[in-house]
């Protein structure tokens, strides 16, 4: 069952990474799926099963190939990459994602419906507007005059390349305007369900500003909504030193907490029925996906746990590298330039190393880890605590462990530091989160019915975030809380040669085991 997707996806992704480093004829690419489509009809006539298969992986590689060909492609007249002038230009268009505001600023990006003499120009526009006369929302349809440009080509090759961060999100003109040179033109057409996702996503700021300080509300905004831009420089700095900066960008650990908390109050307070419960928690999962704003980590944590609970409703099985492998395949078909992106390879990998490495742990520690204290605890009640206490310790380790080795490389490569401490910080900080998501969802739902009530979990949510900012400084004092690896670990050759060298000792140490627990076993018998 998990294999069809995952070489599928495999396939798929070879396919990407082609399309990056050769540029072939749009054309050739397309004739030569439907020539390996024909073909594998033919075959599958001929019932040749092996060649069937190698044809349709052929083919997908190809559309993958196919796919980010066009995703890239600005060649068209009508792509703003050609349209770009040294003159200020009118550009109408409908504002297409939530408003970033600032200080004396609002960040906007634009879906163009007319620039100057074009109509309905090909990708999106990022116009910084300063000292903005009213307030933007979602939807708004704009009009703008300003000059539209790139952004600059990193001098260094080691320097972040924030025209290609911006083309992976589709983003091909940037623009400055100021307040009197904008105009609202009443509301556009935006996708119905995303605008309802921005009202209750913005319903949410407000109430957790309304019971909470300004600084623990701030810190709650960036846990539950990736609101990062509303944190002090200096506080994204300790967390970023600590390795705990993932709990500061919505990903699939706030999915899985969201989906626990729903889960769990739904079965074991308002005793729901199991399949209900679970429809409720896709239905949740799916709502905070999109007001996070279909980040990449959460549509692919979305997916899986949709996935798994799915299966409870019509009472199947699912492989859990069939989940991530469709969660991949799925994100890559919306936008294949997503590969490329930092956030999208550490969550994939991430997640993969998690249940990869998990298991391997397992497997090596299962027998070598009795719980000896047991021996020495004289009480029962006291041992019955012990032993599920030790197991969820002995679980979050495996996890913290099996994330932190995976990501080692990519952390090398893309930020040149290492947290050392990580490991030891997330056993404190992940159920800090939890407890802040709860505390915080339940001040949400209280508003409506007392307000009173409300801010009385939001000054308990306050004492926990001050909990958790005071260990991540008390963490991130210690020497040497993280370190810059050796200029080698910022290799493509050296991230290859590591995860292959893993995957074949992991592979390798798992058949040892096997073959010495089936000596074993016939020793006995």
């Amino acid at each position: 069952m998990d294999k069809p997707v995952i070489k599928i996806t495999i396939s798929y992704i070879f396919g990407i990474i082609l399309g990056y480093y050769l540029n072939p004829s749009l054309y050739l690419l397309f004739g030569g799926i439907i020539t390996l489509f024909i073909i594998s009809i033919v075959l599958l006539l001929l019932s040749q099963k092996k060649l069937i298969t190698l044809s349709l992986l052929s083919a997908f590689i190809l559309i993958g190939f196919l796919y980010y060909e066009i995703a890239t492609y600005t060649r068209s007249p009508r792509h703003l990459v050609n349209l770009l002038s040294n003159e200020k230009v009118c550009l109408t268009g409908v504002v297409c994602k939530d408003p970033d505001v600032r200080r004396n600023k609002v960040i906007l990006v634009i879906k163009p419906e007319r620039l100057a003499n074009f109509t309905n120009p090909k990708g999106l526009v990022q116009a910084t507007v300063y000292n903005p006369s009213f307030t933007f929302h979602f939807g708004d349809r704009i009009k703008l005059t300003t000059m539209l440009y790139l952004p600059k080509r990193p001098k260094k090759t080691d320097d972040f390349d924030y025209r290609s961060y911006l083309a992976r999100k589709n983003i091909y003109a940037l623009g400055k305007a100021s307040g009197e040179e904008v105009t609202k033109l009443g509301r556009g057409k935006v996708n119905p369900i995303l605008g309802f996702a921005m009202l209750i996503k913005h319903k949410m700021i407000e109430i957790i500003r309304r019971t909470m300080p300004e600084e623990a509300s701030s810190l709650l905004l960036g846990i539950m909504l990736g609101e990062q831009k509303v944190l002090s420089y200096k506080l994204r700095q300790i967390f970023m030193e600590t390795g705990v900066f993932h709990i500061l960008a919505v990903s699939g650990l706030h999915v899985g907490l969201v989906g626990f908390i729903v889960f769990g109050f739904g079965r074991k307070i308002l005793r729901f029925p199991r399949k209900f419960t679970a429809g409720l928690t896709i239905f949740s999962i799916v709502l905070y996906t999109l007001i996070t704003g279909l980040r990449p980590s959460v549509v692919r944590a979305g997916i899986m746990a949709a996935g798994t609970l799915s299966c409870l409703l019509i009472d199947r099985s699912s492989g859990i590298y069939n989940r991530l492998s469709l969660a991949c395949l799925i994100i890559l078909l919306a936008n294949p330039k997503g590969l490329f992106d930092v956030g999208f390879q550490l969550s994939f990998i991430a997640t993969f190393g998690i249940i990869y490495l998990t298991t391997y742990f397992d497997k090596c520690f299962r027998r070598h880890l009795p719980l000896k204290i047991e021996e020495e605890v004289k009480s029962q009640h006291i041992r019955l605590y012990l032993k599920p206490l030790f197991k969820w310790i002995g679980v979050m380790l495996m996890v913290s462990i099996s994330a932190q080795l995976t990501i080692i490389p990519l952390l090398s490569y893309y930020f040149q530091r290492i947290p050392l401490y990580s490991v030891v910080a997330n056993l404190w900080v992940v159920p800090l989160v939890g407890v802040l998501l709860g505390l915080g969802f339940a001040t949400i739902i209280l508003s409506p019915i007392s307000l009173s009530l409300a801010k009385l979990f939001g000054g308990l949510n306050s004492l926990v975030v001050m909990i958790l900012i005071k260990s991540v400084q008390l963490i991130s004092n210690i020497p040497h809380a993280s370190i810059n690896p050796p200029e080698i670990f910022r290799s493509e050759m050296v991230i290859f040669g590591y995860y292959s060298l893993g995957i074949l000792f992991t592979e390798l140490h798992l058949l040892h085991i096997k073959k010495r627990e089936k000596v074993f076993t016939e020793f006995r018998i």
